[in-house]
């Protein structure tokens, strides 16, 4: 069966991932030999630092991959999956310089059973999502936060930003609806743009696993939940 165009994307990145390892590899090592000789230059000591966090952003990038081209369900440490998807963020220079997150989980969080790809599609949408609204915000903070009850799991992430208008809460789910600019009009890379159709993927794919996305908001920010059964055995 041919794999989806989400799966396409990961077979190539993770390949573009693997083909920077050896030079990244070999800079270092080239680096590391002229500290021995040079070991006064500070500058060789921050290069290598910044290739330590190239090499760790591209293990990252290749464990995600090896995670988005396998589309046989399986058991999901979903701690584990979104410290993945945080950790694949810090190449995003908004999160990365603009926005602190704090992270509670739930450290008796049961497996939760199904596609790797799709837990992770509605982890970064929904992260991605809580960026964009808190582009304007003055204080942009990030809260992610997993629970469970007897039968569902919770993800649940809220953001300081500009909320979700009432008049527009019960739309802001519906794939032709959208309050971005498109993205050949957008002029300024600092404002979100694109289809808006992040929280209709959550939706769906939620939908797939008999889960649901609940949103409550006001002009303090929103709050993304998203509920997933699981089997107690």
């Amino acid at each position: 069966m041919a794999l989806d165009a989400y799966a396409r994307i990961g077979l190539l990145a993770g390949g573009l991932g693997h083909n920077l390892q050896s030079p990244l590899t070999a800079i270092k090592g080239y680096t590391q030999m002229m500290q021995v000789d040079h070991g006064d230059i500070e500058e060789l000591g921050l290069i290598l630092k910044e290739i330590q966090v190239i090499q760790c952003i591209t293990f990252n990038l290749m464990a995600k991959c090896r995670h988005l081209t396998d589309r046989k369900p399986k058991p999901v440490l979903l701690n584990d999956l979104i410290h993945t998807e945080l950790e694949f963020l810090k190449s995003h220079l908004e999160f990365k310089h603009k926005i602190k997150s704090q992270v509670a989980y739930d450290t008796e969080l049961p497996v939760i059973y199904g596609i790797y790809a799709d837990f992770s599609q509605i982890v970064l949408h929904l992260l991605l999502n809580g960026i964009e609204a808190m582009y304007e915000s003055e204080h942009k903070d990030l809260f992610i936060e997993t629970q469970h009850d007897e039968a569902h799991v919770f993800i649940r992430i809220r953001d300081t930003g500009c909320g979700i208008p009432e008049d527009i809460m019960q739309e802001v789910c519906n794939p032709l609806f959208s309050t971005k600019i498109p993205l050949d009009e957008s002029r300024n890379d600092k404002i979100p743009a694109g289809s808006g159709m992040g929280l209709y993927i959550v939706q769906v794919l939620a939908g797939q696993y008999h889960g649901s996305l609940n949103l409550q908001s006001s002009d303090q920010g929103t709050t993304a939940t998203v509920s997933l059964p699981y089997e107690p055995d």
